[in-house]
């Protein structure tokens, strides 16, 4: 009880992610802190799971076999996954992306079927990606691109489907916000100013898309 209320209340890290912390603690209570190979094998099987998962999400999307085993088979063994997959601190990452895929597995059958309780398994499995990892807070938008192409169903329905989902990710980002300014990870403009944080959107995006069609070992850094 004691571990759980410092992973639902603490800002260790500069982080909110009470799941992760308390995947990290079933390791330890499983391997002890003498045994890497049992906390690297847990993030291997999450890879391992994610990429079987993105394969039944992306074949009940668009009901093509042999592209989704391509895009999921590209997902397992891509280098820029590594760092996820090998790097036990990446843990929030590999789970984060695990509830991420369940939310949208769980998004196909409230699309196919449209009950409450199918709204509720997308938003309890959201929450899940949220704390495991803010980086989840996109998840909404990604549903409306889903909405688009393949589902053809954007409309106003579909965009206020996704307002409680919205007011989680703001919920989401304020909770990060409060956290890494309380641990003093928040950089003030006076030193980083918002002209070079601009600049560098456009970079990071396409330096990424770069090294996502062509990672040669010469683009990526020793922690990718």
């Amino acid at each position: 009880l004691q571990t759980l209320w410092w992973s639902f209340s603490g800002y260790h890290s500069a982080n909110w992610h009470p799941l992760t912390w308390l995947s990290h603690a079933l390791d330890c209570a499983l391997f002890g802190l003498d045994k890497p190979w049992g906390h690297h094998l847990t993030s291997i099987l999450l890879h391992a799971a994610n990429t079987v998962i993105l394969f039944f999400v992306l074949r009940r999307f668009t009901g093509r076999l042999w592209p989704s085993a391509v895009v999921a088979g590209l997902f397992a063994l891509h280098p820029l996954h590594v760092e996820s997959a090998s790097w036990v601190s990446q843990r929030k990452d590999v789970l984060c992306a695990l509830f991420s895929l369940l939310t949208l597995w769980a998004y196909a059958a409230y699309v196919s079927r449209g009950t409450f309780w199918h709204y509720v398994a997308v938003a309890a499995a959201f929450a899940a990606a949220l704390m495991s990892k803010p980086m989840a807070v996109t998840l909404p938008c990604v549903m409306l691109l889903l909405d688009w192409w393949p589902l053809g169903r954007l409309s106003g329905r579909a965009v206020v489907e996704k307002l409680p989902l919205l007011a989680m990710s703001a919920a989401a980002s304020v909770v990060t916000w409060l956290v890494q300014f309380a641990a003093g990870a928040i950089r003030t403009f006076q030193e980083m100013p918002k002209e070079a944080r601009l600049a560098s959107v456009p970079v990071s995006y396409m330096w990424y898309l770069f090294k996502t069609v062509w990672p040669w070992p010469g683009t990526l850094s020793p922690l990718y």
